[in-house]
């Protein structure tokens, strides 16, 4: 699969390296459609996946001579050295990301000078995410959450998040004092059976979420009651507006650590 729409395709890749360096779940049910880039903080209980389709004035999928890849679904790990070639483009390089051997074949081309990589990989199925039917939806604007995002990135307190009568609230919990912020929405969230309209995430939250709302053009915030910890999960996914793509990211409620293991018990 090709990309020469390098700035975008560095933005976007680096909203993982805000959540783990350490790892990248790259994988795809059909490589003609697209392809997802994924990792997730164990520590902090973050999943991102991120989803890219082929660039239309570039739809090379791979660098074989054949009509259609070899490989169309495919499922691997690589480490953080993905990120250290990625970091070195410029503007004007194409790269070219092979995934018809076991390994991750990248190769780089600007003007005449030729890279190529081959990064060792191990097959490995990406996590996903916890499925559930008591789910409640707030839709807004991608500008609209990054400028609100904003105003509470100085603060390094715990935020009590509350979606209720077609209103995001954000409050911003310390001894000194309390900051709410109240965003409404572009559309009426959808009624559910999730009656916990209130939950408590870490602070630390805010700067992945306001880069991503940065190159979105809609934001989607979902409460996810999750039976096995008994408090909502919060879903964030949002569609970018520069690249055929959408990023879907998992947070834990605060004092969750781990929530990985719980979430498929």
């Amino acid at each position: 699969m090709e990309f020469e729409k390098i700035y975008y395709f560095k933005k976007i890749l680096s909203l993982l390296k805000q959540i783990s360096r350490e790892n990248t779940f790259i994988y795809s049910d059909d490589i003609l459609k697209g392809v997802h880039f994924a990792t997730l903080n164990t520590e902090r209980t973050i999943i991102l996946d991120v989803f890219l389709s082929p660039e239309e004035k570039t739809e090379k999928i791979t660098s074989s001579k054949k009509e259609r890849p070899k490989i169309q679904k495919f499922s691997f790990k690589t480490g953080k050295l993905f990120y250290d070639i990625i970091d070195t483009l410029e503007k004007g390089s194409i790269v070219e990301l092979d995934f018809e051997s076991k390994d991750l074949n990248i190769n780089i081309s600007y003007d005449d000078i030729r890279l190529e990589s081959n990064l060792n990989a191990t097959l490995d199925n990406f996590i996903g995410f916890p499925p559930s039917n008591k789910n409640t939806e707030f839709i807004l604007y991608g500008e609209k959450m990054a400028h609100a995002l904003n105003l509470l990135s100085k603060f390094r307190n715990d935020l009590e998040v509350t979606l209720e009568d077609d209103n995001l609230t954000i409050n911003s919990i310390s001894k000194l004092g309390n900051t709410k912020l109240t965003l409404p929405g572009n559309k009426s969230r959808k009624k559910s059976k999730n009656e916990l309209k209130k939950s408590v995430y870490d602070y630390e939250i805010i700067k992945p979420l306001l880069s991503a709302s940065k190159l979105s053009e809609k934001v989607k915030v979902i409460f996810q009651y999750n039976d096995n910890i008994k408090d909502n999960v919060l879903i964030v996914e949002t569609s970018l507006k520069d690249y055929d793509g959408k990023t879907k990211y998992l947070f834990t409620p605060k004092g969750v650590s781990d929530g990985t293991s719980k979430f498929f018990e």
